[in-house]
């Protein structure tokens, strides 16, 4: 084959690998932000007991190799007027492959910038066989405080035993959608 033709087949497959790697990035980005859009922020009043809650769930976090995990976050108060919460509920779910991983108490290190901004107590609420996975959840209600903070950062971070989790900018965006609910 002549060294024209090897120079063109060789500047096709860059443009080809080039393209595909770019719509990978790309899809990556997206799959993030379509999770986040997944998970809706509701409201629900709850005439009986006249209470208001706001929550989403099952909003996908990134976990490792052998772990899917899904978060959930729920706030309430009194009435239909929003009220700041003295605290909001945040769920782990964690799906791991090979079994359960997590203490029945343990404590979550939540970093904001790369810092430490506090320790909340998480309690193993559950575990569970779902098909072929071990389910684990896992449970605390953090200080209203503190998920304030959290909401302000630009990157944060939540340690969990053995797992850390990374809050990507989807994530904090769907948090301060639940916390604009709640105001």
């Amino acid at each position: 084959m002549p060294m024209k033709s090897l120079l063109i087949c060789f500047c096709a497959m860059l443009l080809c690998c080039s393209a595909l790697v770019s719509t990978m990035v790309g899809e990556r980005k997206s799959k993030v932000q379509d999770d986040a859009d997944a998970a809706k922020v509701n409201s629900r009043y709850d005439p009986k007991k006249d209470v208001t809650e706001v929550e989403f769930r099952q909003l996908p976090l990134k976990g490792n190799d052998t772990q899917r995990i899904l978060l959930s976050v729920s706030a309430s108060y009194k009435g239909q007027k929003p009220k700041r919460p003295e605290d909001v509920i945040f769920i782990v779910s964690v799906l791991s492959q090979q079994s359960y991983r997590y203490p029945d108490v343990m404590a979550m290190q939540v970093l904001i910038e790369g810092k430490k901004a506090g320790d909340v107590v998480m309690i193993n609420l559950d575990k569970r066989r779902a098909e072929e996975d071990y389910l684990e959840t896992i449970g605390t209600r953090m200080k209203y405080d503190l998920f304030q903070r959290l909401l302000k950062a630009s990157s944060a971070e939540l340690h969990l035993a053995n797992l850390t989790l990374p809050i990507e900018a989807a994530h904090l965006a769907k948090l301060r959608e639940l916390d604009a609910m709640l105001r």
